[in-house]
């Protein structure tokens, strides 16, 4: 028989990123925890963990989703797998990110990174806005973004090649966003 008993399953938002906890009382024959995601109620849920979240004696648990943005609502199940495969779904929990107040440019993830990493900043208005990558002697690279994008938060990926398609070579590189008179720049790490 399997038997999780479930305290608490909460989601909060932090810098633009939903953190899921949750808390068990017991667990029998518990192998471990998924996290399902949609963005509505009533389609199909999706895993967003890549590996099972592994059952631990504190019961305590905590996951962070980054591929979220802001103005948008996700729900969220929590599912326990047993010893013999078997999955239980537990209540479902939903949040609303909100749009952001301020303009801001995160740090890219991965990094460093090979060969694709994601570029995520935030507009609290309308904008037209460019993010370009440069290397280090300031010469452009790729532009990511040329256009007028609605509030909130967005990412955009980059795979490490230049403005002809082709892979560049390792080192550092510089993230530039512009958004009307907001301007920020970052570095980050190809490695090969």
């Amino acid at each position: 028989i399997t038997a999780v008993e479930l305290v608490s399953f909460e989601a909060s938002e932090i810098d633009g990123k939903v953190i899921i906890k949750w808390e068990t009382a017991s667990e029998e024959n518990n192998l471990g925890f998924n996290i399902l995601k949609s963005q509505r109620k009533d389609v199909e849920f999706i895993k967003v963990n890549d590996a099972l979240i592994k059952s631990s004696d504190e019961g305590i648990y905590n996951f962070t989703d980054k591929d979220v943005e802001t103005g948008n609502t996700y729900y969220y199940i929590l599912q326990s797998v047993d010893i013999t495969g078997k999955n239980r779904s537990y209540q479902t929990i939903s949040i609303t990110l909100k749009i952001p107040r301020q303009y801001a440019l995160y740090q890219n993830y991965p990094n460093p990174f090979n060969p694709i990493t994601n570029v995520k900043f935030d507009i609290p208005k309308q904008e037209k806005v460019t993010l370009k990558i440069y290397n280090i002697l300031g010469q452009e690279i790729k532009t990511l973004i040329d256009k007028t994008l609605e509030p909130g938060s967005h990412t955009v990926q980059w795979d490490g090649t230049n403005t002809f398609g082709l892979k560049v070579a390792s080192g550092i590189y510089i993230y530039q966003l512009k958004a009307g008179k907001f301007m920020k720049a970052k570095k980050m790490t190809l490695m090969k």
